[in-house]
């Protein structure tokens, strides 16, 4: 059946683009699995039957079903690789949608591609057919049964789709379909009650305890600097460790950065916990020392007026902080929430600014290295956001690159000027680093993406290093993740937390686990290796209690 295969066509492009190819498991079985989820689309045959209906009202809300579909996955299939999620269907209140708009010019350049264009093709062949071939009644039941089938049989595996939802929305959608996970969307949303997406919870412990009932040990794999007046934070939008030790036309790309490996403790299994705040999330979890939302961005929709923040609790041990970004606007609405902590002063570019971001990024910190007190600074810099062409004339000609290179290329002379930016920034605070009085923190908020990978493990992995001047070159392969910087930054200036955490110092050397917001648990094994498992009830208490301060509507 011609549109019965035009349907299918448009499911697996769809399901493509959430698929996720690990190295350990078979390619076939892999293609195979990707094959069966392409079955639930074909439910779409009920609007393609109603759009043959004589009847105008039936006819027209058939059309309109498959026009929304149509749109509905062309959106997903650009959102997901670029974001990273599946949002809920409630995700996009009018300032949600008006702060992804201020990027879609990144988003169309960058991911913009093949998969956009076979639906294009796949949806106009779709309506070519549905007025000109006849769908028999006993074709469309047969064809309807069939997602039927899949969905049962997920169901038998793995329950109920409330159920899974605490695997993520992506592994949600894969298995149950875009019907059931709308459905199941729909249903929370309407099942929310009062103005917070979850209710009250209690502290539920480290992370770390869901693996370790001892999680914190009392070596430490660099002993914390004493006496510490000032931390800076330099967080690197998109950035991949590959780059650090990458070349491009024979050429280093960050040879500053792969030399200040040789003073910093070096993480090499530092995840990204990424959920519906995307880039902010980091953000979120160096302030709150929570685990993001996968259901709202959290940055945006927090109230901290329940939350005692990272900055809260450095300005009642006398530590100033500053928090500086080059984005004009404030993507995902961090203009909007650090109005709301009155214990960190901030600076935005403003609109009518042109200034270049290292010359913004240097500006901002010499405004904290003037003050007399010990301060946090956190700059969290935009040049490297996607597509990746802001870099100059002059880094261009130095890379022998042109206006039609590659993405990789251009996200690795992007990442050269990144690099001389850090360089920059470092020499700034040079005399007291030397003197062991300040503290620099190199991490990002997530990966690129450019850089072909295998595993959701792999996927996650971004650089982190704390350097100081009595560390030397060390590499640690325990599992940290964002949540984990607000304890450190704490103990750093010796600052005791009367608060329930949820990470753990990146200096202590125990057991600890990242638990990421698609429900997944990341951790070392017995045998050293670092492995995922799906957590959802015993996980549930920590996602549950970054929830219970995430307004519905703020």
């Amino acid at each position: 059946m011609l549109i019965g295969g035009a349907i299918y066509l448009s499911g697996l492009i769809f399901y493509s683009a959430l698929f996720l190819f690990t190295a350990n498991q078979n390619q076939f079985f892999q293609i195979a699995k990707l094959m069966v989820a392409a079955l639930h689309c074909l439910i779409l045959i009920v609007p393609a039957y109603m759009a043959q209906s004589s009847r105008s009202i039936v006819k027209v809300l058939g059309y309109l079903g498959l026009i929304v579909y149509f749109l509905y996955i062309y959106f997903l299939v650009g959102f997901f690789p670029y974001f990273g999620f599946i949002p809920e269907l409630y995700t996009f209140g009018s300032g949600n949608v008006s702060d992804v708009s201020e990027v879609m010019g990144h988003y169309f350049k960058q991911i913009f591609g093949y998969r956009e264009v076979l639906l294009v093709i796949t949806a106009a062949l779709l309506f070519y057919l549905v007025p000109r071939h006849r769908l028999p009644v006993q074709g469309v039941l047969a064809l309807v049964l069939l997602p039927l089938a899949v969905f049962s049989t997920s169901v038998y595996q793995f329950g109920l789709p409330g159920i899974s939802q605490s695997l993520g929305n992506e592994t949600l959608v894969r298995r149950f379909g875009l019907a059931g996970f709308s459905y199941n969307s729909i249903n929370e949303w309407v099942n929310i009650k009062g103005g917070y997406l979850g209710p009250k919870a209690a502290y539920p412990g480290r992370i770390s305890k869901l693996i370790s009932p001892d999680p914190v040990s009392s070596q430490a794999t660099s002993s914390m600097p004493k006496d510490v007046d000032r931390i800076i934070l330099v967080q690197i939008e998109s950035f991949d460790s590959e780059a650090i030790e990458a070349s491009l036309s024979g050429k280093p790309v960050m040879p500053f950065v792969d030399e200040l490996r040789s003073k910093c403790v070096n993480y090499t299994n530092f995840l990204a916990m990424k959920g519906a705040g995307g880039s902010s999330d980091a953000e979120f979890s160096v302030a709150t020392g929570l685990v993001p939302s996968l259901r709202l961005p959290a940055l945006r929709n927090t109230d901290f007026s329940r939350v005692e923040t990272l900055y809260d609790q450095l300005r009642s041990a006398g530590v100033v902080s500053r928090f500086a970004h080059n984005n004009n606007a404030g993507y995902y609405g961090r203009n909007i929430a650090y109005e709301k902590i009155n214990s960190v002063e901030t600076d935005f570019q403003k609109p009518h600014e042109t200034i270049q971001e290292r010359l913004f990024a240097k500006k901002a910190l010499a405004a904290s290295l003037k003050d007399s007190q010990k301060s946090f600074h956190y700059f969290f810099n935009y040049q490297s956001h996607g597509p990746y062409q802001g870099y100059s004339a002059q880094t261009a000609e130095k890379f022998s690159i042109g206006a039609s290179s590659d993405i990789l290329s251009d996200y690795l002379a992007t990442m050269n000027e990144v690099d001389q930016m850090i360089s920059e920034l470092f020499s700034m605070q040079s005399a007291g680093f030397e003197d062991g009085k300040n503290l620099f923190i190199l991490t990002a908020d997530h990966p690129s993406y450019v850089h072909p990978r295998d595993g959701e493990i792999a996927q996650s992995r971004i650089p982190a290093m704390i350097c100081h001047a009595s560390f030397e070159g060390t590499t640690v392969s325990n599992v940290y993740g964002t949540i984990d910087l607000y304890p450190t930054i704490l103990e750093a200036f010796g600052v005791t937390s009367g608060n329930a955490v949820l990470g753990q110092n990146m200096l202590d050397s125990g057991d600890n686990a990242v638990l990421l917001p698609q429900g997944k648990l990341v951790y070392k094994d017995k045998q050293g290796k670092v492995i995922s498992r799906p957590c959802s009830e015993n996980c549930g208490p920590y996602l549950g209690y970054t929830d219970q301060y995430i307004m519905l509507h703020p």
